[in-house]
């Protein structure tokens, strides 16, 4: 780094002290656009691939709805209660959309 650089990078450590201690006001403000994608709910098939949860029954092809802003699956257990699991507890799986509809009407 050049001598020209490293002051500039000094006095900007400096005044960042300043500004963290009330005795300056910034001078510039950066703002960041937060990227306002939003994540919706969707349902799809997966297998159970985890034995954290009694309730649930290893590598047994559930239904799930994914809330993806929460990493969190909704699923029902054998006794037909809902179930709120982590997602890793989860494998999803792509069928064809025959395999999918035939699924759906005997689920």
């Amino acid at each position: 780094m050049n001598e020209k650089d490293f002051n500039e990078l000094k006095q900007s450590v400096v005044e960042v002290g300043l500004m963290m201690r009330g005795e300056l006001e910034p001078s510039r403000e950066f703002k960041l656009k937060k990227n306002k994608k939003k994540t919706e709910n969707f349902q799809t098939w997966a297998i159970c691939v985890s034995r954290e949860d009694d309730e649930l029954v290893p590598l047994k092809l559930y239904q799930i709805e994914v809330y993806p802003h929460l990493s969190k699956v909704a699923v029902k257990d054998e006794s037909g209660e809902t179930l709120i699991c982590p997602q890793e507890y989860f494998l999803p799986v792509k069928f064809k959309e025959q395999v999918t509809d035939y699924l759906k009407k005997v689920a």
